[in-house]
């Protein structure tokens, strides 16, 4: 009875086939490099969403470029054409990220001075991956991960953030944007 039971409540908790979507994007593993005696901290996961676009990896790659020195003004350090990756692995945010409130789209929690987001150095590694569907088709993804800082405090000086997904949809619309051209 109790076996049963059991495979009745396991076969309850799986989703129908139906209802099941595979997306074909293998996980990445990242890392936010150490910061100040901090260890790293590393984001394996798919990454968001793919947002897909309708034109060969090669030009999205030649786009996403274009993104983060016109649009994001982020200094691609990380550009591979044979990985088709574009990103900076540690640069420093401050009140701004893209040219937007930081706070927009990071949540670093907050304290008397308002989001830390806004009001802290942001420590911040942001890759983007490309990856082929097909001949004329390629998907975009985006992972950010940061840390707030404050040199100020010395009991807690580092605050965890974390993004709500704008960031990684702005990068993959102004893609897009930038195809249309």
């Amino acid at each position: 009875m109790r076996s049963i039971l059991s495979l009745v409540l396991a076969l309850g908790s799986v989703a129908p086939l139906a209802a099941q979507v595979s997306v074909p994007v293998p996980p990445t593993k990242m890392t936010n490099p150490a910061l100040r005696n901090v260890p790293p901290r590393i984001l394996v996961d798919t990454m968001g969403t793919p947002y897909e676009v309708n034109a060969p990896a090669g030009r999205v790659y030649t786009a996403l470029l274009r993104v983060y020195a016109e649009d994001l003004k982020i200094k691609a350090e990380l550009s591979d054409s044979s990985l088709l990756q574009v990103g900076n692995l540690a640069f420093n945010a401050r009140g701004t990220l893209g040219g937007r409130r930081v706070s927009a789209f990071l949540e670093c929690g907050s304290g008397m001075t308002g989001d830390y987001a806004d009001a802290y150095p942001i420590y911040v590694s942001l890759v983007s991956f490309i990856q082929p569907v097909d001949a004329n088709r390629a998907s975009v993804r985006t992972a950010l991960i940061a840390n707030a800082y404050n040199v100020t405090e010395g009991a807690r000086p580092i605050q965890n953030c974390w993004s709500n997904g704008e960031f990684e949809s702005r990068v993959s619309k102004l893609v897009i944007k930038k195809l249309a051209q």
